[in-house]
């Protein structure tokens, strides 16, 4: 895994908020501190940046997310439809209980593939590709919260 860049960023402070990390084919968009709306605005811009570099295979990293809020959840629920309409696979990392409990109240846990870690959701996306209509079955992966 590096810490290079996948493009250039054209905002400083989105940069030190969301960084791209590589895992072999796949990308990851490790996200510090809250999703503002600059993260927000910004991240389906990265996202289709990354596409177009050829990444089909994305993991964002919300493990050191300090806040989420429902804003954030419909950015996120966009990236997953462009990622989908590209033939591609996303995962999420996360396992503060905070962040995991707006994805179960919500019922977005059921439409994300969602990891507790940046290693579990590599290995998963390294696995063979899951087609999109098979992610809302009951062998999809759903991460609960108690």
């Amino acid at each position: 895994m590096t810490n290079e860049p996948a493009g250039p960023s054209t905002d400083c402070c989105m940069s030190r908020k969301v960084r791209v990390l590589e895992a072999g084919n796949i990308a990851i968009l490790a996200i510090t501190g809250s999703v503002d709306l600059d993260v927000r605005k910004a991240l389906p811009d990265r996202v289709t940046q990354l596409i177009a570099q050829g990444a089909n295979r994305i993991v964002i990293d919300l493990n050191e997310a300090a806040y989420v809020d429902s804003a954030a959840l419909s950015a996120l629920l966009g990236i997953r439809r462009r990622i989908l309409d590209n033939g591609g696979q996303l995962a999420i990392a996360v396992d503060r209980e905070h962040v995991l409990r707006i994805f179960s109240v919500t019922g977005l846990g059921s439409l994300f593939d969602i990891r507790p870690s940046v290693a579990s959701a590599v290995e998963y996306l390294s696995g063979p590709s899951i087609p999109p209509d098979s992610r809302s079955t009951p062998e999809a992966p759903i991460t609960k919260v108690p």
